[in-house]
């Protein structure tokens, strides 16, 4: 199997390079779907920057909804398979761990999964979060600004750094991930703490 993905990513990647934004949208797809291509969409917005490095912001956008799209397919399968489809994707006890961790930290784990590249796991995570019943217009800010923050300041490094940039991104990721994580987290809190706080919101229905 790995022997076959190493192919198929093989094959893809010339493909995408010619396609350009869409082709860096078609990898992310894949690889946040249902295929599985450690690291290519973040080595093909390094390769397309530094070829094109007036188009940086292009690319990172155009892996973000390529992303976001694939993570929303998987989503949905999950959402209908419920806790099948998760035992499917991991092992009993790691399932257990999972839940617990999931329930404890709710999306903040969906964030810092799609922040850090392999060998942090996420797939598992948008599956928990189908499977769970998570809103899907949260679920979907939540990718779209975390993935949106990785492949963005990939793309900003590449177009300043060259292909230097990739040796950065794999010393400084876990951490940039972890603050990147932190800041979304507490300002998606503070705007639900604004909007209870607002004049005029009320959560008793009416009479």
């Amino acid at each position: 199997m790995q022997r076959f993905l190493h192919w198929l990513a093989s094959t893809i990647l010339p493909v995408a390079q010619t396609l350009g934004g869409p082709g860096v949208a078609l990898i992310a797809f894949l690889d946040s779907s249902f295929l599985t291509f450690p690291e290519v969409s973040d080595a093909l917005i390094v390769v397309l920057t530094v070829a094109h490095p007036t188009w940086w912001f292009y690319y990172g956008a155009m892996a973000t909804v390529g992303s976001t799209i694939g993570c929303l397919a998987l989503f949905y399968v999950a959402r209908k398979g419920g806790d099948a489809v998760l035992s499917k994707w991991v092992a009993p006890a790691t399932k257990d761990r999972l839940f617990a961790l999931f329930k404890r930290f709710g999306l903040f784990t969906v964030v810092l999964g799609s922040l850090c590249p392999p060998p942090v796991p996420f797939k598992p995570f948008v599956v928990l979060a189908g499977a769970t019943g998570v809103s899907t217009v949260t679920f979907t800010l939540v990718v779209f600004a975390s993935r949106g923050f990785r492949y963005v300041v990939e793309a900003w490094l590449a177009r300043v750094y060259g292909e230097q940039a990739i040796a950065y991104i794999n010393h400084n990721i876990a951490r940039v991930s972890m603050w990147a994580a932190i800041v979304l987290v507490g300002a998606t809190a503070a705007f639900v703490l604004w909007k209870r706080l607002r004049p005029g919101y009320n959560t008793r229905p009416a009479a």
